[in-house]
């Protein structure tokens, strides 16, 4: 069949060849482009982890906030490759109309969008799943150095004026002292000091 685009059918089946071949190439670069996009999105949300976790005032707190946000982000960039991946989806079924008889191409087009896709969705969920145990990690790393948990493991803290006793040189008597327990803090004044002969 020939048309004014085509003056006969070996053209036609040239210009179906070319379109192809366009397409397989272009979706080919932003495969590439979506690919090092993630990567440098990652990256770089992995690198703001690390220094936000050394400038935490509270440290708990700050990851759960930041973990949450990064999923969030993470979400929506899936959500985002979804929704283009759907238009794309779209721009073959268009073009597969207008096209000659272009079904072997499409179906390859297809294919490989579908295993970009999985590939795409598989190494975020690979980055995901890494970033949850670094965070993890680090969250139980800070519980186990934080005096709260010495506390809830029986210990007490004793503090005069806000500071931490360490040394029976950091009293007198007669000095009033706090001691922090897991369920409150015990007002007490120093009646005696012993210290301990090693």
């Amino acid at each position: 069949v020939a048309d004014l685009r085509a003056p006969t059918p070996s053209a036609a089946a040239e210009l179906v060849a070319k379109s192809s071949a366009e397409i397989t190439q272009r979706l080919a670069q932003i495969e590439s482009l979506l690919f090092s996009s993630i990567q440098k999105l990652l990256k770089l949300k992995t690198q703001n982890l690390v220094l936000t976790i050394k400038r935490l005032a509270d440290p708990k707190k700050k990851l759960q906030d930041y973990a949450f946000r990064n999923e969030e982000l993470l979400t929506r960039l899936e959500q985002s490759i979804k929704v283009y991946f759907s238009h794309l989806n779209k721009d073959i079924q268009i073009l597969h109309k207008k096209l000659i008889s272009p079904k072997d191409v499409i179906q390859h087009l297809r294919n490989k969008i579908e295993k970009s896709q999985f590939m795409l969705h598989n190494s975020i969920e690979v980055k995901i799943n890494n970033l949850k145990f670094k965070l993890n990690n680090s969250m139980g790393k800070l519980d186990s150095l934080s005096p709260l948990a010495v506390v809830d493991r029986g210990y007490s803290i004793v503090t005069k004026n806000k500071k931490v006793i360490k040394s029976t040189a950091d009293i007198n008597i007669k000095d009033l002292i706090e001691i922090k327990i897991a369920d409150g803090i015990i007002e007490a004044q120093v009646k005696s000091i012993k210290q301990l002969i090693k």
